[in-house]
């Protein structure tokens, strides 16, 4: 429970000169005082002010036991955001025991495994990178590594993930505005306004046909598809095609094929597939890879399942048996997980064996299932442990 205070032992186990014992919660001052006199009987511990350093005795039922440093932090100026502090006394492991006992006779409960970084992240003290740098800070073996964790925990990810958001969030917005607000004079992208810092970050370029519809989005699209292909970036395409929003089915037709042709990975759906090509998913995959060079062809089935074939195999598998609520986005859902697994592999998309495709496939249908049971496109996508729980499920489906 976050309100409860908390206390543990944060040096390694063993004797030694000093250790030290936290504590961290509301209640932090009052349970402190139970446990700590200050030397100085004018000093009183619940009016230590923070950023404050107290000596005097350790006491378990108004015996002392040890005598040592007391470190007093005042919310939300501390590691967790709560009023905290910190007791730095004689490393035996017998003062450590009675020192703990006592703050858990004074009102404390032993925290839980990272329950300190746990706080400090849910009151806003770390992000998410930063708690993640403070393990891997503790467990680095080479200065490197250290190193690196610690400007990790500076917040150098934070903000280099912040102006990436940053970019990505400013496209969007205005390729949403052209779209959604057609009539009014809104400028869209233009190829010279390509950021291409993105591009040279990304290990992987994802592009759809909707940018592609009018000028002069669809020669910024064109101008970023070639720069990405030029650093030799993995380029995946989804047509996500919305025929009302093209000035006609051929033009719509056109288009989408020669952005097949440019794509190392594809996501189709079986409609796509039949408006393109009228044929079966399994022949559609075929064409990806034999007439437009794809490396990685991806056949959405609808409630049937999937489709995945490359050029070292191929897998059906099916979704996993949901009551859908709402569809909305599933396929995108879809497309995202994939490429989440594809990029866990690490191995370019035409070497992956049939187990690759079927783990890629498993992921990906079952996040799409799973995110049909709610309302609603971002608010359904499901946590990455609900879809590894439901992993097991899908089976081998017959075409």
């Amino acid at each position: 429970m976050q309100g409860s205070t908390i206390a543990a032992i944060a040096t390694p186990p063993g004797a030694g000169g000093i250790a030290v014992v936290r504590l961290s919660g509301a209640e932090s001052y009052p349970v402190a005082a139970r446990v700590f006199h200050p030397a100085n009987a004018a000093k009183k511990v619940e009016e230590a002010k923070g950023y404050t350093a107290l000596f005097g005795h350790f006491v378990d039922r108004e015996e002392a036991f040890d005598e040592g440093v007391a470190l007093f932090f005042r919310e939300p100026h501390s590691y967790t955001g709560e009023d905290s502090a910190e007791f730095h006394c004689h490393g035996s492991p017998v003062v450590l025991h009675t020192l703990l006992s006592a703050l858990f006779a004074a009102g404390a409960r032993q925290a839980g495994p990272g329950e300190f970084t746990k706080r400090a992240f849910l009151n806003g003290r770390l992000d998410l990178t930063e708690a993640e740098a403070v393990v891997d800070l503790i467990e680095s073996e080479t200065a490197a590594a250290a190193r690196n964790a610690a400007a990790q925990l500076s917040g150098s990810l934070r903000r280099d993930f912040q102006a990436v958001t940053d970019s990505l969030l400013d496209i969007a917005t205005r390729f949403y505005a052209v779209v959604d607000y057609p009539d009014e004079d809104i400028p869209d992208i233009h190829p010279e306004e390509v950021d291409r810092s993105l591009i040279q970050r990304c290990r992987l370029f994802h592009f759809g046909s909707l940018s592609l519809t009018d000028e002069p989005a669809r020669s910024a699209t064109r101008a970023a598809v070639a720069y990405a292909r030029e650093l030799g970036r993995t380029v995946t395409f989804d047509p996500n095609l919305r025929l009302p929003l093209w000035p006609s089915p051929a033009e719509a037709r056109a288009q989408i094929l020669w952005s097949l042709c440019q794509a190392d990975v594809v996501k189709l759906s079986d409609e796509e597939v039949d408006f393109l090509w009228g044929c079966s998913p399994q022949e559609g995959a075929r064409r990806l890879l034999e007439e437009c060079g794809v490396s990685l062809a991806m056949v959405t089935l609808g409630p049937r399942g999937c489709y995945l074939q490359n050029r070292r195999g191929s897998c059906a598998l099916t979704a996993p048996q949901v009551s859908p609520v709402d569809t909305t986005g599933a396929g995108d859902i879809f497309g995202g997980s994939a490429l989440h697994r594809l990029l866990d592999f690490r191995v370019p998309p035409e070497e992956l064996d049939r187990g690759g495709l079927e783990e890629i496939a498993r992921f990906a249908v079952t996040a799409a299932s799973l995110s049909t049971q709610h309302p609603g496109g971002i608010p359904s996508i499901p946590e990455l442990a609900q879809v590894v729980a439901r992993m097991g499920e899908p089976a081998p489906l017959s075409l």
